[in-house]
């Protein structure tokens, strides 16, 4: 569950581990492509879809390398083929649904790739004063104030998606996937019905927990802050097991991120030694993107463990 580069990664990985995935998909995305098809068309966000039919398709199918053609000339400068063509059976057949569907067959991806919610919704942000912030572009563009843990809501009411909540109901675990905290992660967590359906299923939730917090958003965050701010916007308790990187990065590549991308996310362990939490720490820091100065999960490590914890052989 979550959607962006966090789902990207998990996905492209775990398909070569598990054959039944379901990749549940926020649906609040409107910046860039996505938002200037939303707005000129009147259709439902195609971008983080599409990255997760991509993430799902083989990697050596040619299909997937068109689905991942950006335009940058032109007037389609910007866009995507994929969110094009995703855009185009949608406006066919008048069902966004039927049109992941449709892409996935086409894309011959390992699972299925399930918009959360078909409703036309857009992510809000109240602030510390008030107010009202829309757009999940602008939001994710926004600095909040030192210590501000802002409340997140869509608008208007959306329902969960039927396919959605049978997959949750039939899953054998559930992946809340590392991603940033108010623009990927809970947007998928606040559709009418999708927390309910996590409580009713018998899967164990688990949540990948970020490395760096969001510059101006979730500095300073511990891990605990970010299941905290998970568990208060689901309006309940329901991550049973938490997974996050031991493997601090060089610190001339931490002070690089504190200046321009973002501050290194610690675990207090003492602040979960009664939590109800099963807490796992795995080295998942990728080795190759560190040389090129960039900090991210292995995926292929992070995939290795949901699978242990599918199995059911992953110790604490």
């Amino acid at each position: 569950m979550g959607g962006g580069t966090g789902s990207y990664m998990v996905l492209s990985h775990l398909k070569n581990h598990v054959d039944d995935i379901s990749a549940i998909v926020n649906m609040v995305d409107d910046g860039g492509s996505t938002g200037i098809l939303r707005d000129e068309l009147g259709v439902l966000p195609p971008g983080d879809v599409r990255q997760c039919l991509v993430a799902l398709s083989p990697e050596t199918s040619q299909l997937r390398e068109l689905f991942k053609y950006r335009f940058s000339e032109g007037g389609l400068r910007g866009h995507s083929f994929g969110n094009l063509f995703l855009t185009a059976l949608e406006k066919l057949g008048n069902d966004f649904g039927a049109a992941v569907k449709t892409a996935g067959e086409l894309l011959q991806i390992r699972g299925r790739v399930v918009p959360v919610t078909l409703d036309n919704v857009r992510l809000r942000l109240k602030t510390k004063n008030g107010g009202v912030i829309a757009g999940e572009g602008v939001i994710d563009k926004m600095v909040f104030a030192p210590k501000e843990k802002p409340s997140v809501f869509i608008e208007p009411k959306a329902t969960i998606n039927p396919e959605a909540k049978k997959a949750i109901k039939e899953a054998d675990l559930i992946v809340i996937a590392p991603g940033s905290l108010h623009t990927s992660t809970l947007p998928a967590l606040l559709v009418d019905g999708v927390v309910k359906a996590i409580k009713k299923s018998k899967a164990p939730v688990v949540y990948v927990v970020n490395m760096i917090a969001t510059k101006g958003q979730t500095d300073g965050y511990n891990v605990h802050d970010f299941i905290n701010e998970i568990e208060k916007h689901g309006k309940t308790n329901f991550i049973d097991t938490v997974v996050y990187n031991t493997i601090r990065p060089p610190k001339d590549i931490l002070d690089l991120y504190a200046s321009e991308d973002g501050h290194w996310i610690d675990i207090n362990l003492n602040k979960l030694a009664n939590s109800p939490y099963r807490i796992i720490g795995e080295a998942m820091l990728s080795e190759s993107a560190l040389k090129k100065g960039l900090i991210r999960h292995d995926g292929e490590i992070v995939a290795r463990v949901i699978t242990s914890l599918l199995r059911g052989d992953l110790r604490v």
